[in-house]
């Protein structure tokens, strides 16, 4: 089977579930050629995994237009002379078609997207990563730039945000002519259909993980210090400013004596920074920034818990999943999560974790409260944390199920 997979950008510290489901689809035999629109930060180590298995010879990047009008049209002319030249066809001019793209053939997207098939454009599944990317795939095949069965993955921000939804008329073309629908949660599932998905081209699959986070025994803190851990972009949906008043708590209410890690960056570090220093726990907070997973994997099991306090944000986004919150259970941890969005399908309350309120710190801090007063509890939830995870999203299982929908889905008319 020939997959082409295409990204936003390739490879990122954040969507290792992405890279973690290439590497699954080239182990079962797959030809896997990868289509991403940017390159990584020049400054981003690059995972183990992306070396170990050369995906820089399967990877293609896209042509990008210059911001500056002039610069950006002697651009596009010298990308369609060199296109005409080798194609042999006037079909690239359709992505500058005004009646049919309107204010979307002046900015050139289309054309400078259709770029990156120009040396590859057959497959038998197009599996896009985000509905925008989806939307702009479909497009695309209807123009006759590429050829294949098209599965888009929803993952959170894509259905949810109202500008993204407004800008692709919620997904009406994509849902019209794509061929299959991945959602990562019930929650997705649920809110996919409520926007016009039809149930026969969807399925649930969660996002795996690496396989080899699972360990033989559940790792304890080597000191007496609370061991408090958040890996989240730092940005309004995860919530961070809720979790650095509730801990604030434990240190001048409760008087325990923790430190709290939070691996992650983004917008709001600046803020971030300032409140954990007029909360008074700027000694007991380190901001250590975008990571690795081998980084964030060593941390975990040094963890006693792992917060996670996300939030619905200010434009309705809320956690499609919380595939950091498996990760976590996988690796021995008990966790404190927001109630919100997909979280509750990926943990069992009360079993393998506690859920709390959105934007509520004294019920966040009471949570980690009764884990610091209780080891043997948080032990316990840790062992059946693995447990859960194993049996319900163990990677070579949903890695099974993907490929099963692929060919479901080829094998449809």
């Amino acid at each position: 089977m020939k997959v082409a997979v295409v990204v936003h950008q390739f490879p990122q510290l954040s969507e290792t579930f992405i890279l973690n489901q290439i590497t699954a689809l080239l182990d079962a035999g797959l030809d896997v050629q990868i289509f991403s629109y940017y390159r990584p930060d020049s400054a981003q180590k690059l995972h183990p995994q992306f070396l170990k298995y050369e995906l820089d010879k399967r990877v293609t990047y896209g042509v990008h237009p210059p911001l500056n009008r002039v610069k950006k049209y002697t651009k596009f002319f010298i990308h369609l002379s060199k296109y005409l030249a080798s194609h042999k066809t006037l079909k690239i001019l359709k992505t500058v078609n005004v009646l049919k793209l309107g204010l979307n053939s002046f900015n050139l997207q289309y054309f400078f997207k259709a770029l990156l098939f120009r040396q590859q454009s057959e497959f038998d599944i197009i599996h896009c990563h985000f509905g925008p990317i989806g939307q702009d795939i479909v497009e695309l095949r209807e123009m006759g730039f590429v050829k294949g069965k098209i599965v888009t993955s929803f993952h959170g921000y894509d259905f949810q945000r109202r500008s993204i939804l407004k800008e692709y008329n919620n997904y009406r073309v994509l849902f019209s002519l794509g061929d299959g629908f991945i959602a990562n949660s019930f929650f997705t599932n649920n809110q996919l259909q409520k926007l016009g998905c039809t149930s026969t081209k969807l399925t649930t699959i969660p996002v795996s993980f690496a396989g080899n986070i699972f360990v033989p025994s559940i790792s304890e803190s080597s000191d007496q210090v609370y061991s408090i851990l958040t890996v989240a972009r730092l940005e309004e949906v995860k919530g961070i400013a809720y979790a650095l008043q509730a801990v604030s708590k434990l240190k001048h209410f409760y008087k325990i004596n923790f430190h709290y890690e939070i691996i992650g960056a983004g917008s709001l570090q600046e803020d971030l920074l300032n409140l954990a220093d007029n909360l008074g726990i700027a000694d007991h907070v380190k901001f250590l920034g975008s990571r690795t997973q081998d980084f964030v994997l060593k941390h975990l099991y040094k963890a006693d818990v792992f917060l996670l306090t996300s939030i619905t944000s200010s434009e309705g986004a809320a956690e499609a999943q919380g595939l950091v919150l498996l990760e976590a259970q996988a690796a021995g941890v008990p966790v404190v999560a927001s109630r919100t969005g997909g979280v509750p399908d990926s943990l069992i309350e009360g079993v393998t974790g506690l859920l709390v309120p959105e934007k509520d710190p004294d019920e966040i801090a009471r949570a980690l409260e009764a884990l610091y007063r209780d080891p043997e509890r948080r032990k316990e939830m840790g062992s059946r944390g693995i447990t859960f995870v194993k049996a319900n999203f163990d990677p070579a299982i949903l890695n099974a199920k993907i490929f099963d929908f692929y060919k479901s889905v080829i094998s449809r008319t």
